[in-house]
């Protein structure tokens, strides 16, 4: 699935497979299982395991091995296509993608992996295609779980696209077939990047605190910041950084805290700037010292926010924000 993490097609693909339990415990327990068959057991877990690890191409062989003693294990083939994919080798992907559907034509977890190789590798249209049929397939089998998935697929596919329309349609589609927190962090971050102010909030407004993880607090953040309401967004985003366990999160937590700073200056820009004036021992710095301390801050600033700027989720940023972070890295440079 678009959205979906590719070792979750993995583990799904082993479901109800003969893969069940260690090489060395099936010979144990069965003198008529074959050399062969827990030769291929033996193989397919070292793929998993290298795939776990991002040691994609000992993946990619151990699935070739494998599906060498089991030409017709739809399960390996399923893991050998999705290796294919990870690591740029398209063409063969989307053959054993298609050779799976030759098998199996009404399988989705199939269709799926197919349209994220058309994704991977930037054919677009044909994904467009495969995620809209899928979605119509399993709607029409009520499997709506699946079907949140392709919408939000969809939803994701069309955003980078720039047909933010179709992506907020899907979206809220997404949300309404499958209401979990992940469907409507998804439709709420995309409300926020369409600038969908009205609707946000209202959404927002709408929620259980049970609902209001730290991502949903950040989007709350970002609200109120850029209605100009920044002592609030500053305690929502320390709701957020408090009970916060992602590190990814984190760096853009820390980030809208600091664009809080610069509006308020008497807010700590960071939890590490804190300091405890009744414990803390006074540390004599010379001017040098200072100084260094001061451009290896700076730098640290600086090389933070271009990370951000140059990674994926900055597509879901309002460009409001994203202006004012360009802007500190400027004023940095010129400093």
């Amino acid at each position: 699935m678009f959205r979906t993490p590719l070792i979750m097609v993995l583990i799904m693909a082993f479901s109800g497979c003969y893969i069940t339990a260690d090489a060395d415990k099936v010979q144990h327990r069965s003198p008529f299982v074959s050399k062969k068959e827990v030769l291929g057991v033996t193989l397919a877990r070292e793929g998993l395991h290298y795939y776990s690890k991002g040691r994609y191409v000992d993946a990619e062989l151990k699935f070739r091995q494998a599906l060498y003693l089991f030409p017709e294990a739809d399960n390996i083939r399923l893991n050998l296509a999705v290796v294919l994919d990870r690591v740029g080798q398209y063409q063969e992907s989307i053959s054993n993608y298609q050779k799976l559907l030759g098998h199996d034509p009404d399988e989705l977890i199939f269709w799926a992996g197919l349209a994220h190789v058309y994704v991977s590798s930037g054919d677009y249209n044909r994904a467009l295609k495969i995620y809209r049929q899928s979605l119509i397939k399993a709607l029409d089998d009520k499997d709506f779980k699946r079907a949140a998935s392709f919408s939000e697929s969809l939803a994701a596919l069309n955003f980078k696209l720039g047909f933010e329309e179709e992506a907020r349609c899907y979206s809220e589609l997404a949300y309404v077939l499958d209401s979990g927190q992940l469907q409507l962090e998804n439709y709420l971050k995309l409300l926020v990047a369409t600038n969908q102010i009205t609707r946000s909030k209202s959404l927002l407004a709408a929620l259980e605190p049970r609902q209001r993880s730290p991502f949903v607090m950040e989007q709350f953040a970002i609200l109120e910041y850029l209605d100009g309401n920044y002592q609030r967004a500053a305690s929502m985003i320390a709701n957020a950084l408090e009970n916060n366990h992602n590190p990814g999160l984190n760096l853009e937590l820390e980030l809208i805290k600091e664009l809080i700073h610069n509006r308020l200056p008497d807010l700590p820009a960071s939890d590490e700037q804190f300091v405890d004036s009744q414990s803390a021992e006074p540390v004599v710095e010379s001017e040098s010292d200072k100084l260094e301390q001061i451009e290896e801050e700076k730098r640290k600033r600086i090389e933070r926010i271009s990370n951000f700027l140059s990674g994926a989720t900055v597509l879901y940023w309002p460009e409001e924000i994203l202006t004012e972070l360009k802007e500190i890295i400027s004023q940095e440079n010129e400093a």
